[in-house]
């Protein structure tokens, strides 16, 4: 029986020697989903002709579209059609919408989902709320098979319509809503060598719970140290990372992406700046209060989103111990 809201048709791959593999994923929009098929129009996807196809880049409000993108583990830059990776929604009939892309990576396929359903599920009211849908599709990344995949369409089409047909959610908390999570600030601690001797001063900042996630599970961590007079600035994975220096993609908010190749710690464990030069211009560029989010490319793909919370008067704490 079809799903009231949404159902996946397939997920089709063919792997062609010395070709890339072609991904499509096929999603039937059932006609009677007024609230989805609002959303889709909001999106400005219900306006395409049968054939006609489109970059995703250029079909979603810049909020949305970023994400989209960020999760989908695509570069977000001037010349998007040209990075090498296709990405686009296509109608293929009245009410049937494809997302394609070619890509020798197969473990994209999950993420180009995740973009999709970002897509459907897309709102203006998610572009002022950006934690919700957020954290949904984390919690997914995930899910797999058609079965699942029909699952995350049908809850989507709920929300959709919970954000279409009644904007009271948004502004007053429904009955038996847990309160909002506290903050997640850094907290410090001293690392002690044998004997008791004080080496280093430590703060520690943990992901969003909801939003550590990756190919990996690892959760990552931000760190600041104070260490024989020098501050280091890195990202802590407590796994092995294996190259000299590791491409480290970053946005703050609602930003632009920034992408940077860090060099990885000696024990391989995190990947940073470790110059007390580097460390501190760098810290005193991330605001108070932002969100941060963070993917890490090794040999897997690990991203997180963090609270930076008061950052700079924890970064203060660190200088103070190293002068």
């Amino acid at each position: 029986m079809t799903k009231p809201y949404a159902r996946c048709l397939s997920l089709l791959t063919a792997l062609v020697l010395g070709h890339p593999v072609t991904a499509l994923a096929q999603f039937a929009v059932d006609s009677e989903t007024p609230a989805l098929r609002q959303a889709l129009h909001r999106v400005a996807l219900a306006d395409l002709s049968e054939g006609d196809s489109i970059l995703v880049a250029g079909a979603l409000p810049a909020c949305i579209r970023d994400r989209a993108l960020f999760i989908a583990d695509t570069p977000l830059s001037s010349n998007f059609p040209q990075t090498g990776e296709n990405y686009r929604i296509r109608r293929l009939s009245e009410n049937t919408l494809a997302v394609e892309t070619v890509t020798t990576d197969e473990a994209l396929f999950p993420r180009l989902k995740m973009a999709l359903s970002l897509a459907l599920s897309a709102s203006e009211s998610d572009c002022a709320r950006l934690s919700l849908p957020d954290n949904r599709l984390l919690r997914i990344a995930t899910l797999d098979g058609a079965s699942s995949t029909s699952e995350l369409l049908a809850r989507m089409g709920d929300t959709a319509a919970a954000d279409l047909q009644d904007p009271a959610p948004h502004t007053a908390a429904a009955p038996n809503t847990p309160p909002p999570e506290p903050p997640h600030g850094w907290h410090f601690s001293e690392e002690v060598a044998k004997g008791g001797v004080h080496v280093a001063l430590v703060a520690t900042l943990d992901p969003r719970p909801a939003a550590a996630n990756g190919e990996n599970p690892v959760i990552p961590r931000l760190k600041m140290r104070c260490e024989n007079d020098a501050i280091s600035f890195f990202v802590s994975a407590d796994t092995a990372i294996w190259d000299e220096r590791t491409e480290v993609t970053l946005r703050i908010d609602n930003g632009k992406v920034a992408t940077y190749r860090w060099r990885t710690a000696d024990d391989g464990t995190g990947v940073g700046l470790w110059s007390t030069a580097e460390a501190v211009a760098f810290l005193k560029k991330l605001p108070d209060n932002a969100g941060l989010f963070l993917r890490l490319r090794d040999r897997n793909l690990i991203y997180a989103e963090f609270d930076l919370a008061n950052i700079s008067q924890s970064l203060q704490r660190i200088e103070k111990a190293c002068e």
